[in-house]
């Protein structure tokens, strides 16, 4: 019996999307770009390690890389927009341990963002204002949305109400 890849079945998800299987009442919009976007990622994973091993699903090839499909691992990714659950490829007997560049990468863009957003709020930039620097001046993308810098900032408006919880607490007060 041969198992369905991932992006398959989000593939058959988005062709019921599409058919009308799905309610008026469900965000249509909503579903069909978190269903398209799980299933780029997944394709990726996929080509990748099709490209690592040299070969597709069921194929055997005597010239391909050592080492076989194990199933997937369930892996949560973090964007400013949200989590986004993938499934990651898993694979065994290979000479060398197999890490996706792909999601090595992408897992390093969202921290480094998160830092910059929380760098120019803490200076002073607007919500707006940290949306316009980080829009990408060749595609008109925005990197991280309003919602995702408000996100942030309350996350560190919090940290600092912690603080100054602690402070005023007199855990600080021996210091001074």
């Amino acid at each position: 019996m041969e198992k369905v890849p991932p992006s398959e079945k989000l593939r058959k998800e988005i062709d019921e999307i599409l058919s009308g299987q799905l309610g008026k009442d469900e965000d249509l919009l909503g579903i069909m770009i978190d269903r398209s976007l799980k299933m780029m990622f997944q394709k990726i994973l996929e080509e990748e390690v099709k490209d690592y091993l040299g070969r597709d699903y069921y194929e055997r090839n005597a010239g391909s890389r050592k080492g076989y499909r194990n199933g997937y691992e369930p892996k949560r990714l973090k964007t400013a927009e949200g989590e986004i659950n993938l499934e990651a490829p898993q694979l065994r007997e290979t000479e060398d341990t197999y890490r996706s560049d792909f999601l090595s990468k992408i897992e390093l863009l969202s921290p480094q963002l998160k830092q910059l957003a929380v760098e120019m709020y803490a200076r002073g930039l607007s919500t707006r204002d940290i949306e316009e620097v980080l829009r990408d001046k060749k595609t008109g993308r925005i990197l991280l949305s309003k919602d995702g810098v408000s996100e942030l900032t309350e996350e560190l408006w919090e940290e600092y109400e912690r603080f100054s919880e602690r402070y005023r607490s007199g855990i600080f007060q021996d210091m001074i």
